[in-house]
């Protein structure tokens, strides 16, 4: 150990002041952090019991956020369910108002197929009358 020297007036006799000033802030800026072998420091396991309040915790935020979709989607379902039920009952009305007007027409029909036979009779004897004379 005797042939290095250590001392700091000799280290500014062979190097430029400039250097040695870098050197200095380089040194006073570099911090514990950086210097920390992340690979090798044991880490502080954290609380067990804060662990399982803070997973009941997301657990209970996660279930009011599912439970919300959910509830959401059966509103929605609901109203579509509704509206069905709305088309439901308008077709119903409107298969009741169409059977009334098929037999009324039904009845007309009729009447008028009695009509229609007769005024074919009425031709016929008009015809075979215009023969005779």
């Amino acid at each position: 150990m005797s042939d290095h020297n250590y001392n700091l007036s000799d280290l500014h006799e062979a190097c430029g002041e400039s250097d040695i000033e870098e050197e200095m802030d380089a040194k006073q800026h570099s911090c514990k952090k950086d210097k920390i072998n992340k690979d090798h420091t044991s880490v502080k396991q954290p609380d067990p019991k804060k662990l399982r309040h803070q997973r009941e915790v997301e657990d209970t935020t996660t279930d009011s956020v599912i439970l919300q979709a959910l509830t959401k989607k059966i509103d929605e379902q609901t109203e579509l369910l509704k509206s069905f039920d709305r088309r439901i009952e308008a077709n119903e009305t409107a298969i009741k108002d169409n059977r009334e007007e098929i037999c009324v027409l039904r009845g007309k029909m009729e009447i008028l197929q009695k009509e229609n036979s007769l005024l074919k009779e009425v031709c016929a004897e008009q015809t075979r009358y215009k023969r005779r004379w």
